[in-house]
Parts: C-alpha cells; structure tokens; sequence
C-alpha cells in the first residue's frame, strides 16, 4: 500500500504504507536531512515549482494490475499518480523508486483509478469531467478457447491445446502444477506416455506478448490405470491356534476391489487389502504340526 502526502510547502511524497511507522510529517517534510533513524523516509519525493516534473500537491494514485492488461507489459506492477496544479500524470517504479513521465495538459487533475479491463480514469475537476485513457498501439493477449480436461489410459499421451490471439507475436509457456515446462513453448503441449502419478495434474498456459499477457484456466489430467501388485502377501508359518495374516500393496485407478482366494477358490467375505484367519487349525486330529503355507491370489478389476 502506498500514501500519498500532500506536502506543505516544499515536497510531495509517495510513502511505502507499513504498520507502525512514523512518517517524521510535521518534523520533517520529504527524506529527513540529516536522517533520522526514528523516521521512515518516502519512496520518492518530488519538488514544489512549475516544471513538468514538478508542481504543489500530489493527487490519485492507482496500482496498475488489472485482471486484463491493456497497456504494454512494462506497466505492470507500476503506480500511477498526478499533481493537482501542473497537471501531469507520472509513473512510479517500486523496482528503482523512480519516476518517468505519462500524460500532461490535464486541467486540475483529483483522482485516479485503475480499472479490470486495463484502462486508466482520471476526473479533471477543470474539466468537470471524467476521461479514460487506453492504449491502442496494440492489444494483449486474450485466450479465446481454453484447454479442456484430459483422460488417457496410463501409457497414452495427452494433449492440451489453447486458442489465443493478440498482437503478434504472442509467446507460449505451458506449466504444470504452475512450474514452467522447459521446452513447452508452442499453442500445445504433449504428454507422451502418462504415468499414473500423472493422475490428477493440472496444466495451463501462460500467453505473452509486447503488451501484456494471458494465463489460461488449469486443466486437469486424469490417468487410468489397472491395478499393480506392489507388494505381495508373504508366506506364513504359526504354531495352531495362533492368527495368521496376509496382506498386499496395490495401486490402480480407484476404486481397487479385492477378493482373497485359498488353493484359487474364492474366500467369501474375504474382500478387503489384508485377510486374516483367527485361529489357525492343524493338518491332523492329536497332532501338532506347523500349518502349511496356503496361497491366496487377489484379483482387482481390470
């Protein structure tokens, strides 16, 4: 946030809003000199006169980030303000705290304002009216058709594809997950064999050119895959009566299915990721003897 301060009789100051900072206003008028650690001094600071770069109160101000960038890109992020009595409008650099010149000739500007659509108002209250500069040196982009969701079978490639237009010549950079894509510079971009930890990634495209730029709605990609065993059920050994447990790893498009089978037939009831048999039984009546290793084989959707 920035302040403008109406200076009294020798600066105008844009100062940097921070809570709980002292200005020095009233002790000190523009940078304090000498400086004094108890003060924070403006950003930039502009004489009274009659020059153009000069004048007697500083009016309106206005960031200019708007949801779509009319002006060239170089504004952006840039602060505009003016002065009541030598009419001109000027913009401020955060980056260097400097100043360079934009419009003059306005009749007793008061106000400023940044609106959605790029465009910078000012009411000129000699005037008794309200103006509206736009740039028409050219056009930033606009995205006309936006890419559209993707699902593939894992292995398959998937495209995303923008529509945009604007001022030649308009620049691409696809991101995924809003990292850049190294090499992914063109009005699409090709997933060449998706992975299943490619589910649910989400790609957009960022538009530029000389006059401002475009970023697209995400796209979402969505990998099937069949199921993988990761991590198979282990043989067990128990003494009689004892529990004995099998469980196994698997991934896959959800939702996974399981059904444990004893020597290849169906357990019933036997249907989640583990299967245990409570109290295990001996082979022979009178005897104890270890159980003997039983296969379970699952089975998920394909």
């Amino acid at each position: 946030m920035f302040i403008n301060d109406v200076g009294q009789s020798a600066w105008e100051e844009i100062n940097d809003g921070i809570a709980g900072s002292n200005y020095g206003w009233a002790t000190c008028e523009g940078a304090c000199s000498p400086p004094n650690p108890n003060f924070r001094d403006p950003l930039f600071q502009y004489g009274h006169g009659s020059s153009p770069i000069q004048g007697c109160a500083i009016v309106g101000g206005g960031f200019y980030n708007p949801a779509t960038v009319q002006f060239p890109a170089s504004y952006v992020g840039k602060y505009f303000f003016a002065d009541l009595c030598t009419g001109w409008i000027r913009v401020f650099d955060p980056t260097n705290n400097t100043a360079a010149d934009f419009g003059s000739g306005v009749a007793s500007p008061v106000d400023l304002k940044v609106t959605s659509d790029g465009s910078l108002y000012y009411l000129a209250i000699g005037s008794s009216a309200v103006f509206r500069i736009q740039f028409t040196g050219g056009t930033a982009p606009t995205i006309a058709t936006h890419p559209s969701n993707q699902t593939v079978l894992q292995g398959q490639p998937a495209t995303f594809s923008v529509v945009a237009s604007g001022t030649a010549t308009l620049n691409y950079q696809w991101q995924r997950n809003q990292v850049n894509i190294p090499g992914a510079t063109s009005s699409s971009y090709t997933l060449p064999a998706a992975a299943f930890a490619d589910d649910g990634a989400k790609f957009r495209v960022v538009v530029t050119n000389a006059f401002g730029n475009a970023t697209s709605n995400d796209a979402t990609l969505t990998v099937n895959a069949p199921p993988s065993i990761t991590g198979h059920p282990a043989s067990q050994t128990v003494t009689q009566g004892q529990p004995a447990t099998f469980g196994v790893m698997a991934i896959g498009s959800a939702t996974l299915n399981y059904q444990w089978q004893r020597n290849q037939v169906n357990i019933s009831g036997a249907t989640s990721s583990t299967y245990v048999i409570a109290s295990t039984a001996a082979l022979r009546q009178r005897r104890k003897v270890p159980l003997r290793r039983h296969q379970f084989i699952w089975h998920g959707d394909q």
